[in-house]
C-alpha cells in the first residue's frame, strides 16, 4: 500500500536528519510506536524493518523505546530459566 503524506518542512528535516530516507524515517517511527503501543512484538519489528532480533535491540535502544522490564518479569523469567536447566 503506498500511503502520501503532507509533512510540515521542520518535521521533514528533523525526520531526515543525518542523511536519513523520509520514506524509512516515517515508518520507522510508525513501527516504533506500534511496538510501544504493545501492538506488535520485537520479533516483528524486527521483522518489519528487516533487522535480526540484535539489531532491533539497539535500533530501541536509540529511541528510547524499550519495554520496561519488571523485578517481575526478571524473576519468571530465572523460573522459566530453572526450569530448563532441570
Amino acid at each position: 500500500m503506498q500511503v502520501t503524506l503532507e509533512l510540515p518542512d521542520a518535521l521533514a528535516e528533523q525526520l531526515t536528519s543525518g542523511g536519513r530516507d523520509l520514506p524509512r524515517a516515517v515508518f520507522e517511527s510508525l513501527v516504533v510506536e506500534q511496538y510501544r503501543e504493545g501492538e506488535i512484538s520485537r520479533g516483528k519489528l524486527a521483522e518489519m524493518l528487516g533487522l535480526s532480533i540484535w539489531q532491533s535491540e539497539e535500533f530501541l535502544r536509540k529511541r528510547d523505546a524499550r519495554l520496561p522490564f519488571s523485578n517481575a518479569d526478571l524473576e519468571a523469567d530465572r523460573a522459566a530459566s530453572d526450569q530448563l536447566t532441570r
